[in-house]
This record gives structure tokens, sequence and C-alpha cells, in this order.
């Protein structure tokens, strides 16, 4: 059974509550907006795209709008990456990037405080823990 982890109390500041709430549902709706019209946009500025050009920029009365169209890429199915090495042969590394990427485990700070200490001082000199910043979440709106 998963763990409760988050709580519930009355805000000493509801009006703040309020207004970010209400701010967070005109944002999203205003997102949504912009969206639509983005689509719009891109759409006409496909229809001015012309071959060797990557950027369609579109005047208004009062604005520029700049469509920029990035280059093709490419994504490999991880899980035929053996046969795709077996076909290249030597030719591999010129089609493809390898990138070796560590992370820390969720469970680095228990690990770590099974270490002994000398240890432990090391590999927190190596690894060490990011500041990250409380996210906020807006609820609806409610009358």
């Amino acid at each position: 059974m998963a763990k409760d982890t988050s709580i519930r109390v009355a805000s000493g500041d509801k009006a703040l509550v309020d207004r970010g709430c209400e701010l967070s549902a005109t944002i999203k709706k205003l997102q949504q907006e912009l969206e639509e019209i983005k689509d719009r946009l891109r759409r006409e500025a496909g229809l001015n795209l012309r071959v060797g050009i990557n950027e369609v920029e579109l005047e208004g009365r009062r604005g520029v709008v700049s469509v920029l169209y990035p280059r093709e890429s490419y994504k490999i199915d991880d899980t035929r990456i053996s046969e795709l090495q077996q076909l290249l042969g030597d030719r591999f590394d010129d089609f493809v990037q390898t990138r070796t990427v560590y992370k820390a485990t969720a469970d680095y700070g228990v690990l770590l405080g099974d270490l002994p200490g000398a240890a432990r001082s090391v590999v927190s000199s190596i690894v060490f823990a990011q500041s990250a910043t409380p996210r906020v979440s807006f609820g609806k709106v409610t009358s």
C-alpha cells in the first residue's frame, strides 16, 4: 500500500491561495488559446515554406511571428541496438553517437549511510545533493 505523503491545511492567507488559483485558471485558458493560434500559424507558414528555407516570418499589423522548422532528427530503437551494431560494423560510430549517463539511485541517501565514515566522505564529495524548489500546483477555482 502506498504511503500518504501529503497533508491539507488551512492557509493563513486565503486570499493569496484564491488569487493563485484564479491566475492559474486564467493562464491555462490563455495557453490553450495560444496553442491554437500557434497551430494555425504553423499551417500558414507551411504554405510559404521553400526548399532550403527553415524559417518563415509572418507579418501582422503590430508584430512579426517567426516560425522556425527544426532540422530532421532521428531516434534509435534501443531494443535493436545490437542488430544495428552488427549491420554497420566498423561504421557504427559514424552513424551513432554513444553517450553514457550516470545518475544517483533513489536509494542513494540510505545506502550512503551504510558506508564507513571515510568512504562516505569521499563519495559525498563526488555525488552531491542538488537544491530543489518546491513545486506549487493550483486546483480549480470554486465559487
